[in-house]
This record gives C-alpha cells, sequence and structure tokens, in this order.
C-alpha cells in the first residue's frame, strides 16, 4: 500500500504536495503499496479484495519470489488521476509489512505515467528514475525479492538494465509471497484503479525455508486467487497456466469508468 503521513494542513493540499513528489526519494507523504486490504474468503483458493488482484500463497517460510510481466497501458480518463501497481513480493497476505518491487502504469491527470519502484512496507516507498529503470507499455520486467542473512536483495531487470538494492530488513514474518496488480493507497485510503486492461504475469516461483522450490501451484504451499473489486471495476486473475507459473489479470469495468479518480500534479509514487 501506499500511506500518507497526515500533518495540520488540509488534505487537498497534502494529495497535491505528494503527487508531486520527485522520483528517487524516499517520502512517506504519497500513495504506497500495503498488505491486502478487505480481504474476503470466498472458497480455500479464491478470495476478493479492494486494492490486490493476482495470486498470493501461504503456509510456509519464504526465502524468495520471483516473476516476470509484461507493462501494460493504461487507459486515462480526462483530468482524471488513477492508478495501478505491478510487483513481485514477500508479505502482506497474512502479515503487516511487505516487502516488494515492481512498476506502475498510472493516470496523473489524464497523462500516462510509467516508473519503477520499491518498497519495504511500512517504510516508505522509492521510485527509481529513468535511468535507475526505464518503463514504457510492452517492456518486459522479471522481478526477485530474496532472503538470507538477516536482509532482503530486491531486483528488477528491463532487457539489458538491472537495478538491485539490499534494503534494511526488520523483522519480516516472511509468511507469504506474492503477484500483483494493485491500487495503492494514500492516508489508509484505496486509490481508484487506472484501466490497464490486462497485465501478464509469466515464470512466477518461490522458495520456502526448506529450500524447496515450485510454481505458485506447488503443493508446498497454499495458493488463493485474489480478485480486485472497487466500485464499477473488477480486475480478476485468470486460471494459472503454465504448470502454474502465469495468469493473466483482465480489468473489467462497467458505467464506462474505473470508479472515479482524484486530482494530482506530477509522480503519485515520489518515494516509491
Amino acid at each position: 500500500m501506499r500511506k500518507i503521513r497526515f500533518l495540520l494542513v488540509p488534505a487537498a493540499v497534502l494529495l497535491a504536495g505528494a503527487l508531486a513528489a520527485p522520483a528517487g526519494a524516499a517520502s512517506t507523504d504519497n500513495p504506497h503499496t500495503a498488505p491486502v486490504q478487505g480481504l474476503q474468503r470466498v472458497s480455500p483458493h479464491h478470495s476478493t479484495s479492494s486494492n490486490w488482484s493476482g495470486y498470493a500463497v501461504t503456509g510456509a517460510t519464504f526465502q524468495a519470489a520471483s516473476g516476470s510481466w509484461t507493462q501494460p497501458a493504461v487507459t486515462c480518463p480526462t483530468t482524471k488521476s488513477q492508478y495501478a501497481s505491478f510487483w513481485v513480493g514477500i508479505d502482506g497476505d497474512n502479515s503487516s509489512t511487505v516487502e516488494q518491487i515492481g512498476t506502475d502504469s498510472d493516470c496523473i491527470n489524464g497523462q500516462p505515467t510509467y516508473y519503477a519502484w520499491y518498497e519495504m512496507y511500512p517504510a516508505a516507498p522509492v521510485n527509481l528514475t529513468a535511468h535507475q529503470m526505464p518503463v514504457s507499455p510492452g517492456d518486459t520486467f522479471t522481478a526477485t525479492v530474496q532472503y538470507a542473512s538477516g536482509a532482503f536483495t530486491l531486483s528488477l531487470t528491463n532487457g539489458t538494465t538491472t537495478f538491485t538494492t539490499t534494503p534494511l530488513a526488520g523483522t519480516p514474518a516472511r509468511s507469504s509471497a506474492e503477484w500483483i496488480a494493485e491500487a495503492p493507497s494514500v492516508g489508509g485510503h484505496v486509490l481508484p484503479l487506472a484501466d490497464f486492461g490486462s497485465v501478464s504475469f509469466s515464470g512466477a516461483s518461490a522458495t520456502d525455508s526448506n529450500e524447496n522450490s515450485g510454481t505458485i501451484s506447488d503443493t508446498a504451499w497454499t495458493d488463493d486467487a485474489i480478485t480486485l473489486v472497487q466500485k464499477g471495476l473488477t480486475a480478476t486473475p485468470g486460471t494459472l497456466g503454465s504448470k502454474g507459473s502465469a495468469f493473466t489479470v483482465v480489468v473489467s469495468t462497467s458505467g464506462g469508468g474505473s470508479g472515479g479518480g482524484h486530482g494530482g500534479h506530477g509522480n503519485p509514487h515520489g518515494s516509491r
């Protein structure tokens, strides 16, 4: 999730300042990805949420998660701001921390905006500059989150460009691994999801503390398909393919839009 620290200034001013934050620096005053919100178990392998769509696995202590996706283009409503994050991570499904790295396809005042980031929630997110990691629709990204000797290594690759960081780990539960399309949050409120059409994940795998490595459907853990539900919009993960390592999230809208938007300026994740 992305959170915002409220100060004694009007909320509209705070949000505008958050959305104007520059890339490449950490700040708590802008949107975050976060643990799953409003999770409702529909069946043993299917849930709904207000901010996540994709797959999570639980039932083990996880050492690593990796996967790839193709960056989707967004369809932006005039003047509105909407957000969509795509990431691989550990924790967040049944814990209060998330260790993750990914990209965004956002609409800022009706203009498509694309960039990469990493986050060790609840710490502030950090955006990557275009020099550190270029992001364009159609690019294929591969992300890995790995834990070893009390530290995380997060890496993201796009073609010949690779970004790697080893942020402080804290005390992570490592109780889940995820491959997610997300509507980020600000001030504890989930923002409207951008209409990205669809995003396809592939090569999804995880490794647990017993050194068992497998795909999402491996019997060493339990998989959960999560559907994002907002007013006038759903983002639904398809069934698993390629022996449990691939799926596609598809956005469906009703009423001609994706549930409204917030005005803003600049990059909304000035510190993912």
